[in-house]
């Protein structure tokens, strides 16, 4: 199974090598709480830092949800208290939306 998963995401790992596409990807992968792309992305070097705006995927993982992508991005480095554009931390977007089992 591991190999099919792999195998259909390896045109999309391929498309995803300069770095604004591979944060946009990443991105995208946590808004769909897709743990398996997101797995795939961070081992192959996506940038796991803030886009134009300051936004970083932790911030979006504390908006849409999704605790195991947020220790995978904890794991891998992530900036736990970077400023998005509105001076906001992702532990400010889970306090401000009661996802209590993120903080």
């Amino acid at each position: 199974m591991k190999f099919f998963i792999n195998l259909l995401l390896a045109p999309l790992l391929l498309i995803t090598t300069a770095p604004a596409c591979a944060m946009e990807s990443l991105l995208d992968a946590t808004m769909n709480n897709n743990i398996a792309l997101v797995k795939q992305l961070i081992a192959n070097g996506a940038a796991i830092g803030a886009n134009n705006d300051g936004s970083t995927p932790l911030h979006y993982v504390a908006v849409w949800g999704g605790t195991d992508i947020a220790k995978l991005l904890i794991k891998a480095k992530a900036t736990i208290d970077a400023k998005d554009g509105g001076g906001n931390t992702p532990l400010h977007w889970v306090a401000l939306l009661g996802e209590t089992d993120m903080a």
